[in-house]
């Protein structure tokens, strides 16, 4: 049976070996940010939670730290998973180059390899920043 737990716009849903992590927020910032990360370390290194899912699917706007987060929980072995994410989370750069589906667009596993990307925005490609 699963155990969920809601706070601060975070909501938990605990099944054995695995969490679901959503955070109610469109547009997260540094707090949402440091919400995850430390709601993370709870489940990770105090409940030995084995497999994490994020909850993607109200979502429309992260920070670039959020990749740094969910990545290092992947380099020590935490599978990590992206459940619905939105058409703009699916456009940012890290998301094309470091996940792929698995489950007819509906849940994502984060790899540390890079991948192909799939395709970027056209209406802003890539230049090499002028000067440097």
């Amino acid at each position: 049976m699963a155990e969920r737990k809601r706070t601060q716009g975070l909501e938990i849903v605990r099944t054995p070996g695995m969490a679901l992590v959503a955070i109610d927020h469109p547009a997260w910032d540094g707090t949402s940010l440091s919400l995850l990360r430390d709601t993370l370390v709870t489940l990770i290194d105090q409940e030995q939670c084995q497999s994490v899912v994020v909850d993607l699917s109200r979502t429309v706007s992260l920070p670039g730290g959020v990749f740094g987060t969910l990545s290092t929980w992947a380099e020590r072995g935490i599978e990590i998973r992206l459940l619905k994410p939105s058409a703009e989370v699916q456009r940012m750069l890290w998301f094309q180059k470091f996940v792929v589906p698995i489950e007819e667009q509906e849940l994502y596993a984060l790899t540390l390899e890079e991948r192909g990307l799939s395709s970027l925005a056209d209406d802003a490609p890539w230049r090499e920043p002028a000067g440097c």
